[in-house]
């Protein structure tokens, strides 16, 4: 069973390679900024963007993705946003 979960995920990262290093890439590039940004202005302010990001890319999977919200998820942007 072992060895089929292998081949499966290397036959995955086979056909994907080329997503998963733009994925890699830009998750390297985004954590790289908030560093510079944490390390040339107040520390605070960088948190609090990082934040509300996520609030961000839920309206977003929302309007253009059609997107579900639980309530727990409701919730959460809320608490955020407080």
């Amino acid at each position: 069973m072992i060895d089929r979960i292998e081949k499966i995920e290397v036959s995955l990262v086979k056909k994907y390679l080329l997503k998963l290093f733009i994925g890699g890439l830009f998750v390297f590039i985004s954590n790289a900024l908030a560093v510079y940004a944490m390390e040339t202005t107040l520390v605070t302010y960088v948190a609090a963007i990082r934040e509300i990001s996520i609030v961000f890319a839920a309206i977003i999977g929302i309007a253009w993705l059609n997107e579900k919200i639980s309530y727990v998820k409701w919730l959460s942007i809320i608490s955020i946003i407080l």
